[in-house]
């Protein structure tokens, strides 16, 4: 049995090496010539599966980026687009009268006055010019007309007998002309330096003179105070009246004589309206360490003699600062937060009585 098997194994061997023999032979005997190589022409493909196009999508309509509004009524866009033409106009002709007024001064009789510190102003009419000279310790004020009339003032001639004898810094500087051309009002301001806390008022003035621009005499309408820091005092648009916050506020009419005296504590500002009819004041309720608690925006009627309070606000600084009209008053918040405070305005209607428009300002324009 075993020989079978060995005997079948090698006729399997031979046959498989005949085959292998006879296969190499006919490859030697092919001529190279005799070779011919086919190309396979390229197959037209034909996906498996049928591929979908992207899809540009074009919106309906202009993506427009959301923005917040403020919906008034009428009659506040009406006070609105009014107040920012005149701010426009104001400018405007600020910008042409300015070198109108640079002629005009350098047309009146010149001064001996090089100081580096010297400034120029003109009297509304166009009659006056004022000149400032001198240093912080020797200041004084030239004022002339075209027909050569000149009035000398010293700083030191309106200050304390006891300032005057420490050599107080300061000098002069005016605060009002009246529409007829006869007088001059002016005031001195003393060079202190330092600061405060929330509840300080500002730098004010000291003292309200009244010079004749006829005769050169002058006259004390309020004593200069020895206190820190002074008054302070506004005019009237029309001249006729002035307000000074001394002992609350008091308001003198220039016309009459009369003197009113309004009880308030802690004044920080006063604005009176284009007309002269109306005073705006703030005050302030602060604590011990100078941190303001409340503020509060009231305004007198010279025509009613009467005051309301139309804002009280805690916890922030109240200022009466500029009028849109003599009805429309614009009231600046001012909020202490560290070294960055924040603003925010008011306009209050008075007919209305009540703020027509509530925005912020920070940073403060």
């Amino acid at each position: 049995m075993g020989n079978s098997k060995n005997i079948l194994f090698t006729a399997f061997l031979i046959i498989i090496m005949t085959i292998f023999i006879g296969c190499s032979s006919s490859a030697k005997n092919i001529n190279n010539d005799q070779m011919t190589f086919g190309v396979t022409e390229a197959l037209s493909g034909t996906p498996s599966r049928t591929s979908i196009p992207t899809l540009i999508r074009t919106p309906s309509g202009t993506p427009v980026p959301t923005k917040p509004t403020v919906t008034m009524d009428p009659n506040q866009q009406t006070w609105l687009a009014t107040a920012r033409a005149i701010q426009k106009a104001t400018r405007i002709a600020s910008e042409q009268t300015k070198e109108a007024l640079e002629t005009r001064i350098a047309s009146f009789p010149k001064v001996d006055c090089n100081d580096l510190s010297r400034s120029d102003s003109l009297s509304p009419d166009g009659e006056w010019v004022v000149t400032s000279c001198g240093g912080r310790y020797n200041h004084y004020l030239i004022i002339r007309n075209m027909m050569g009339i000149k009035w000398d003032l010293e700083f030191n001639d309106f200050l304390p007998i006891s300032w005057r004898e420490e050599g107080m810094p300061g000098g002069l500087s005016t605060v009002f002309w009246d529409s007829e051309g006869d007088y001059l009002y002016f005031t001195t301001h003393i060079g202190w330096s330092g600061g405060g806390d929330e509840c300080f008022p500002g730098f004010g003035t000291n003292g309200l003179f009244r010079l004749d621009l006829k005769t050169g005499y002058w006259v004390t309408l309020i004593n200069p105070p020895t206190y820190f820091p002074g008054d302070e005092i506004k005019f009237a648009p029309t001249g006729r009246r002035y307000a000074v916050d001394k002992n609350g506020v008091m308001i003198s009419d220039l016309k009459t004589g009369e003197v009113i005296q309004i009880n308030a504590t802690g004044v920080m500002d006063l604005s009176w309206s284009p007309d002269g009819t109306k005073l705006a004041f703030s005050t302030a309720d602060c604590n011990e360490e100078g941190k303001v608690i409340y503020s509060s925006v009231f305004v007198w009627d010279t025509l009613a003699n009467r005051e309301q309070e139309i804002l009280t606000i805690t916890g922030v600084l109240l200022h009466p600062e500029s009028w849109h009209s003599n009805n429309l008053l614009r009231i600046k918040e001012e909020k202490f937060d560290g070294l960055n405070n924040l603003y925010s305005v008011y306009t209050y209607d008075l007919p209305q009585r009540n703020l027509v428009f509530v925005g912020t300002a920070t940073p403060y324009p």
